[in-house]
């Protein structure tokens, strides 16, 4: 068996269940799929042509899940997707075509996740924040990105679409449990110091549902600023980077702009928000003028919230982020 494909669960929803259809109608047939959940999980009665298994365990860390359910797979590689996504018909094939021409035995292989069609108005701004050049350097984990990327242009993946040999696996420890989220962060920076690689497929990508809510929303962009300060305090390079404090600082600027003017904040505020709305006019084909418009909003509400959370990572010590939606 070539392939263990690993779904931490929270619980059983309709993107589950979209998820197994799509593992379902793969055109690579060489895989088992594990589920593993703290609560009980019901399926409908759908027979499927892979081998499913569903573990029950006392575990609500998706990291530590992984761990357990990865000392049980069968597959030679790991692949790693979470419940609110599902693979592209062509995801394992395509992984297996990549992963035979990568000589090192010591890779993380990925590719995007991309926003589903059928999403709705508050899903496509929040995707289209994340996609923007102003909110990071990370536009090829959300869009298919063919520009030529090395693996000396990565040094980290998110284990939304991850793949991984197992014993490289076993060898680097698993997933961080101390850590989420930002676990899947500090097992590239261990394969990274033990001299592996990573690699990005823009044909290896699966459908990835973003926040369904501005709440949930904004605490996910807290705790991965969050966590990404604490990673910079460890002194990780792949997270020990300049674009990682730009927030913070853009912040701190804007309050002593406030403090000092308020006419000079709202200025450049509205100056920042006109830059933001030309970058977006390459989306327009893609959504709506409503969406196009509401977008630099939510890129500046992103930079906020990412430059709070970063900054109180490097000030409280004894706080972690709580596991959930």
């Amino acid at each position: 068996m070539l392939f263990s494909v690993i779904i931490p669960v929270l619980d059983c929803n309709n993107i589950l269940l979209k998820c197994l259809k799509g593992l379902n109608k793969q055109t690579f047939k060489e895989f088992e799929v594990i589920l593993i959940s703290e609560r009980k999980i019901i399926l409908n009665k759908t027979k499927y042509d892979f081998s499913l298994r569903i573990l029950h365990k006392s575990i609500v860390s998706p990291g530590q899940k992984r761990n357990y359910a990865s000392k049980l797979a069968k597959g030679k590689y790991l692949s790693f997707i979470d419940d609110d996504a599902y693979p592209d018909l062509n995801w394992l094939l395509l992984a297996s075509k990549k992963i035979k021409k990568i000589k090192n035995d010591k890779f993380i292989l990925g590719g995007p996740g991309i926003l589903p069609l059928e999403s709705g108005l508050l899903s496509k701004i929040i995707d289209f924040s994340f996609r923007t050049r102003f909110f990071g350097n990370a536009r090829m984990r959300y869009e298919k990105v063919f520009e030529r990327i090395t693996d000396k242009d990565l040094d980290d993946w998110p284990s939304v679409n991850m793949f991984i040999k197992k014993s490289i696996f076993f060898n680097l420890k698993g997933f961080d449990k101390s850590f989420w989220p930002g676990e899947d962060s500090k097992l590239c920076y261990s394969l990274l110091k033990k001299g592996g690689k990573i690699y990005y497929d823009p044909n290896i990508f699966v459908f990835h549902y973003r926040r369904a809510n501005i709440r949930s929303h904004i605490k996910q962009i807290f705790r991965y600023s969050f966590t990404r300060g604490k990673f910079y305090l460890h002194g990780d390079l792949n997270s020990r980077k300049i674009i990682y404090l730009i927030p913070t600082f853009f912040l701190f600027f804007m309050l002593i702009i406030l403090l000092l003017n308020v006419k000079t904040f709202l200025f450049i505020l509205i100056i920042f928000f006109i830059i933001l709305l030309g970058e977006q006019f390459r989306n327009l084909k893609e959504n709506s003028f409503l969406s196009l418009f509401l977008s630099p909003i939510f890129i500046l509400l992103n930079i906020f919230i990412y430059g709070i959370g970063f900054f109180l990572s490097l000030v409280i010590k004894n706080y972690r982020t709580k596991v959930g939606r």
